[in-house]
């Protein structure tokens, strides 16, 4: 049994807590999702439009290499009958310190990719992983205490819930948590 975190890969560690919105499914289901998320990830890495958008959209100091893609999530999100793509990558800044580069693209008929706004934002970073809920962008980000190494925040999650309003993400709440959350299950 693993417990989902953000981005709904595998923690390996099953996480125990009394906190109700956290779940533990079996390792096959987490597998299962994770192998999806990741198919979907080699599968846009083979598009040569795909690569040009995510080399474009880094931080300049990147310009010319491409970030690594670990995931992505396809899903309606605008309500316009169309897959967006929920992307998580991490680019040459963040090589081993998590993904600092976390969007939402979309892709017109000719093929060309496009980042859409979140909360005014093309990129949002170093989060713990977007996810999506009944067309909602659910945004997660570790909260580190004082005293926390980089690696291990101790001080729960704040969830951000955003609609899309016609022109970008926008937030339409925020809660926080004592332990990671699935928002699927919430």
């Amino acid at each position: 049994m693993v417990t989902l975190i953000g981005g709904g890969c595998p923690s390996g560690t099953p996480q125990t807590t009394n906190d109700s919105n956290t779940i533990t499914v079996s390792t096959t289901q987490a597998e299962l999702i994770y192998e999806k998320r990741a198919a979907s990830a080699a599968r846009y890495m083979a598009d040569k439009n795909f690569v040009a958008f995510i080399k474009s959209v880094q931080p300049s100091m990147c310009k010319g290499k491409t970030p690594n893609v670990s995931y992505i999530i396809e899903a309606d999100l605008t309500g316009d009958g169309k897959n967006e793509l929920v992307v998580d990558a991490t680019s040459c800044l963040a090589p081993s310190s998590g993904s600092d580069m976390n969007l939402v693209a979309q892709v017109d008929a000719s093929g060309n990719y496009s980042a859409l706004k979140i909360n005014g934002q093309t990129l949002v970073g170093y989060y713990t992983g977007l996810e999506v809920q009944n067309r909602l962008l659910v945004q997660e980000s570790a909260v580190h205490n004082p005293g926390d190494a980089a690696c291990c925040p101790s001080g729960g999650v704040d969830v951000t819930y955003l609609k899309w309003n016609g022109a970008e993400f926008v937030t339409e709440k925020t809660t926080h948590t004592a332990s990671w959350l699935n928002p699927s299950q919430l």
